[in-house]
């Protein structure tokens, strides 16, 4: 079934080359940039957001930066299974970008 060639974690694809996979935003110029007011997180969505991140360090999938231009909170979501999901709000950075002009055809049920 070729499941040796899909990525379950980051530790399958450390250290992507830029050449293989790059990822580019195109931002509105005119835009202001927006950083969010940090919010505080409970202790146990602080602790699993801490174990997320040194995680995803740890196997060079993200890198802290030092002068982000907007900057972003993390949202943290139980799953079914207890477990954490960490995802990020990108709100005001999705609104700054133009629109994709190919968006994904939407199913529709038949008539």
């Amino acid at each position: 079934m070729n499941l040796d060639l899909f990525a379950w974690a980051p530790s399958d694809m450390p250290r992507i080359d830029p050449s293989v996979a790059c990822h580019h935003l195109t931002v509105n110029p005119t835009v202001k940039t927006v950083v969010q007011r940090k919010r505080k997180l409970g202790e146990e969505r602080r602790k699993a957001a801490d174990e997320e991140v040194k995680r995803l360090e740890e196997v060079c999938f993200i890198s802290e930066i030092k002068y982000p231009t907007w900057l972003t909170n993390t949202v943290l979501v139980k799953k079914a299974s207890g477990r954490w999901r960490m995802c990020v709000d990108y709100t005001d950075l999705n609104m700054a970008c133009h629109k994709d002009p190919y968006p994904l055809a939407q199913h529709r049920p038949p008539h």
